[in-house]
């Protein structure tokens, strides 16, 4: 995407809507990708386990950090009933029709931390 092309897709961005179109394995404008994540896959979200912290980014620019508090094979669960897809990262939410099967979502993990030991 060209420099001018993404200024001004964001300058229009208080007019859009909150959800964002994904399309396949491309990341949504405006969103940075994990210094976390693997060389070979950007978006890997794999190593992340129950009590790490991931950093989410809603609607490109709101930034909000959770609490993982289960991981299945496919999904990362955090308190409050946020749900992500675990290669991805992409918010799934089955009520707003958001995921990677609906190819649209209002928010996306960009990073994590693991727990601090005491």
């Amino acid at each position: 995407m060209s420099v001018a092309l993404f200024l001004a897709l964001t300058a229009l961005l208080p007019r859009l809507p909150a959800a964002i179109a994904i399309a396949g394995n491309t990341p949504p404008f405006g969103i940075v990708m994990s210094s976390n994540a693997s060389a070979s896959n950007p978006k890997d979200f794999y190593a992340v386990q129950a009590g790490f912290r991931v950093h989410r980014l809603m609607a490109g620019s709101i930034p909000m950090t959770l609490t993982v508090t289960k991981v299945t094979e496919q999904l990362i669960v955090c308190g409050g009933g946020w749900t992500f897809d675990r290669r991805t990262g992409i918010e799934v939410d089955e009520e707003l029709g958001w995921g990677v099967d609906y190819g649209i979502t209002g928010s996306q993990l960009v990073g994590w931390e693991e727990p601090l030991e005491v």
